[in-house]
């Protein structure tokens, strides 16, 4: 999944912003740090990491987690 944005810098549009990108956002605007979404969600940092990085793609059981830990 993704969303189009604008682009903040240029105003161009066609900015994508990937399942990984949102996820991030949402965790940070929940006020949790990569390692403490880990650990709730009962995973390695590492692969959180991937995922927000958008080098591995969202599952439904970690979009499971972001659902219930950061609304």
């Amino acid at each position: 999944m993704s969303v189009r944005m604008e682009c903040g810098r240029c105003g161009g549009r066609g900015y994508v912003l990937y399942d990984g990108d949102l996820m991030r956002h949402r965790r940070e605007r929940a006020g949790l740090t990569l390692r403490e979404f880990a650990k709730c969600a009962k995973m390695a940092p590492p692969y959180i990491s991937d995922v927000e990085l958008n080098r591995r793609r969202v599952t439904d059981r970690l979009r499971a987690v972001y659902d219930k830990v950061c609304p």
